[in-house]
């Protein structure tokens, strides 16, 4: 006698491969968030590394002959004075925002960080050796180089605003009015309506 699967078998093999299958989904769902949330951590860690790297060499290299304002040159003043002005806007345009400190100190090194990887790229996507590129333009362009990566400071300074939405709106009080005079404004209200 071969025996036929009841519909009480049936209906539990139905809920266990129903719970299986949330389980696995479940497993798969957290899996995938863990992994996001490395990818991003390490996109993070990088951008920020590399923009304070590249920041640590671009100030080194302002005072490299150690001459005091003698290595200083036309363009670094220029950088100098344009920085200090897009930081008092940078400054002024965060402290009426909600932001949390640390992303008001990262978000510039993020931005800088991002026009440095865009840079890599394109030298690696040239048509030939990419270290070659960056030691053929690195000693023909000096300057040009210089400029590029000053003036990426600076972008990434003046890009990395907080957003307007983010501006913490403040309350307009009324002037201050007796009790007389708010009953007589009311009474007008009322009267003309």
């Amino acid at each position: 006698m071969t025996k036929y699967p009841t519909t009480e078998n049936t209906s539990t093999l139905k809920q266990i491969t129903l719970s299986l299958g949330r389980y696995l989904q479940q497993t798969d769902w957290i899996f995938s968030l863990i992994l996001a949330f490395i990818l991003r951590t390490l996109i993070f860690s990088f951008q920020i590394s590399i923009s304070i790297a590249v920041l640590y060499f671009q100030f080194s290299n302002i005072v490299e002959y150690q001459d005091g304002s003698a290595d200083i040159s036309t363009i670094e003043i220029i950088f100098f004075i344009s920085f200090l002005i897009l930081f008092k806007r940078y400054w002024a345009y965060s402290k009426q925002t909600s932001l949390h400190w640390w992303n008001l100190v990262i978000s510039p090194f993020l931005w800088h960080g991002r026009f440095i990887i865009i840079a890599l790229v394109c030298v690696v996507l040239s048509d030939s050796s990419p270290i070659e590129n960056f030691e053929i333009i690195s000693l023909q362009e000096q300057h040009l180089l210089q400029i590029i990566s000053l003036s990426s400071i600076l972008l990434s300074l003046y890009i990395s605003v907080p957003s307007r939405t983010l501006i913490i709106k403040t309350e307009i009080k009324p002037l201050n009015t007796t009790k007389s005079e708010e009953i007589k404004i009311e009474s007008e209200v009322k009267n003309v309506q």
